[in-house]
C-alpha cells in the first residue's frame, strides 16, 4: 500500500466516524421494513423492499406488530425525549401506533415510555409525542419500540414508514 492509499484510508475512516459520531448526536430512526414482525403478524404483512414500509396484504385485517430495536450510543445525559411514526392513515378504518418501551438488565422489568398513534389524514404524515429524556438509559435499560398496525377494513390504507428517537430543539 503506498503512503497516498493508507492516508486516504486514513481520511474516510475519520469522515466516516464524524458521520456516526453526528447521526448518533441528533437521534435514532428505523425504516418500518427493518423492523422484526411479531410471531403470527407476518402472514398479515407485506414489506415494501423498494419504500421501507411496511403494509397490508390486499385482504388482511386485524392487528400486526414489529419490534424496533433502539440501537443508540451516546455520552454524557441522554438528550433524546420526542417519538414519532411516520405513517400513511387516510381511514378511520385503521391506524399505526409507535410504543416506545424500556426494559431493565438486571430485574427484566418492562416500562411504556411514551405511545404516539397515527391521525387519520391524506398522505404521509408523521405524528410526535414527548417523553422524559432521563428515562432512557442504556446503562441499566435496553430499549425497542412496538411498531402497531391495525385495520378493520380491508380496502383501508395503512401503512407503516418509519420510527423516530429525536430531542426537541425550541
Amino acid at each position: 500500500m503506498t503512503a497516498r492509499t493508507l492516508l486516504s484510508a486514513a481520511a474516510l475512516t475519520a469522515l466516516l466516524a464524524g458521520a456516526s459520531g453526528a447521526q448518533a448526536a441528533n437521534g435514532w430512526q428505523m425504516v418500518a421494513s427493518g423492523c422484526v414482525p411479531t410471531p403470527g403478524s407476518a402472514k398479515l404483512i407485506t414489506v415494501g423492499t423498494k419504500s421501507g414500509a411496511v403494509s397490508f396484504k390486499d385482504t388482511k385485517t386485524g392487528s400486526a406488530s414489529l419490534i424496533c430495536p433502539v440501537n443508540y450510543e451516546f455520552t454524557g445525559t441522554n438528550v433524546l425525549d420526542q417519538l414519532e411514526v411516520q405513517a400513511v392513515d387516510a381511514s378511520v378504518n385503521g391506524s399505526v401506533r409507535a410504543t416506545l418501551v424500556r426494559k431493565s438488565k438486571t430485574t427484566g422489568a418492562i416500562e411504556v415510555l411514551g405511545t404516539v398513534t397515527s391521525a387519520d389524514a391524506t398522505g404521509v404524515q408523521n405524528t410526535l409525542t414527548s417523553f422524559t429524556p432521563a428515562s432512557i438509559n442504556f446503562f441499566t435499560h435496553g430499549a425497542y419500540v412496538v411498531l402497531q398496525l391495525s385495520r378493520t377494513d380491508p380496502t383501508a390504507d395503512v401503512q407503516a414508514h418509519m420510527v423516530y428517537l429525536s430531542r426537541f430543539i425550541p
